[in-house]
């Protein structure tokens, strides 16, 4: 696949429109109109340099963009022996590699075995070491139809209905990132999560990332991973902590509730129906599920975390939440922006 076909495989139109602003590329009305007009202008003395730019922010998606991550606690000398391990690793020939950055054609990933990770890339940066991972994993997609004639053919056969789902399973290349960091506590594992994939997906993909990474290495210790369920109350208890969009919680009055605000900039903590309620009850909710966006640093998307527990999770003697889920990030700084909100809560 070339440039955009990668893009439009592995981010949503809101993201892929944001790096084009940011590049200089004009956008038509979706995918389609776009890659026209980048034909259309790609004899332009900047095209060359937009498009390599491009190229970068896609790049950066595939490390930061989407994803599902767990943090594993080293210490120093475990961190100093991951980090000479790592400088032993090669890059192995692969259909992944070598279409890298790019994803590979649909009739190659057809032919690849599922559920086996490939190392594609490793990169170097400031904060520290990138192991970038390929795999092909069968996947599960929903998607809401709308169609009102759809609807109605459907209603005829089976009667009365709310609403129509369909779920598509089928192959999908998705890029899975291992992070050792030059120094520091931990160590972060990070799985493609698409926000139309179920989470159990991503579950189970952190696990076979986990095994192929530390069997790659030859590192067999176990290694704690950090519990983030405490951070779903402290970043919601701090005012000026981003601007809480969506919310799951429970009441001191017996209720469950899930809330959430249309308008991306806006913060429940001070929306007026919610402020009404908490202040009623004085402030006895119990949030088990929290989605925070900050303002970006780069090319105008909204950093996000999801942290998603459960309802018995919270009334469990010692509750826990093991993986978070970053989204709308395409630069190193944006991802550990968020990252770095989330440990100012760690003690």
């Amino acid at each position: 696949m070339n440039l955009i076909q990668s893009m439009e495989y592995r981010m949503p139109w809101p993201v892929a429109r944001a790096i084009f602003k940011d590049c200089g590329i004009p956008t038509g009305r979706g995918w389609g109109n776009t890659e026209s007009r980048m034909a259309s202008i790609n004899q332009d003395t900047s095209f060359v340099e937009n498009v390599n730019k491009c190229t970068s922010l896609y790049e950066g998606h595939i490390k930061h963009g989407g994803k599902n991550v767990k943090f594993y606690s080293v210490t120093n000398a475990q961190l100093e022996e991951i980090r000479l391990l790592i400088g032993t690793l090669d890059v192995s020939a692969s259909i992944f590699s070598d279409s890298y950055p790019f994803i590979v054609d649909e009739t190659l990933l057809e032919q690849a075995e599922s559920d086996v990770h490939r190392l594609v890339r490793i990169d170097e940066s400031d904060r520290g070491t990138y192991l970038i991972f390929a795999s092909k994993r069968l996947v599960e997609k929903r998607e809401v139809i709308d169609d009102a004639d759809i609807l109605e053919g459907v209603k005829e056969v089976v009667g009365a209905i709310n609403e129509l789902i369909t779920i598509r399973r089928g192959p999908k290349q998705l890029f899975d990132v291992v992070f050792i960091p030059t120094s520091g506590q931990y160590i972060q594992l990070c799985v493609d999560h698409p926000k139309d994939m179920p989470a159990e997906y991503a579950t189970l993909a952190q696990r076979r990332l986990r095994d192929t990474f530390f069997a790659l290495i030859g590192f067999d210790e176990a290694l704690e991973v950090l519990n983030l369920f405490p951070l779903i109350r402290s970043m919601y208890d701090n005012g000026n902590e981003g601007s809480v969009v969506e919310m799951d919680f429970s009441t001191n009055t017996a209720s469950v509730k899930r809330e959430r605000m249309r308008r991306s900039v806006s913060d429940l903590r001070t929306e007026l129906y919610h402020h009404a309620g908490y202040t009623a009850i004085s402030g006895n909710i119990d949030p088990y599920k929290i989605a925070i966006r900050w303002s970006g640093n780069g090319i105008g998307l909204s950093p996000e975390l999801i942290l998603n527990s459960s309802l018995r999770m919270l009334h469990a003697p010692n509750p826990f939440l093991f993986e978070a889920e970053i989204q709308s990030c395409v630069t190193e700084a944006d991802y550990f922006h968020v990252v770095g909100r989330m440990f100012s809560y760690i003690q």
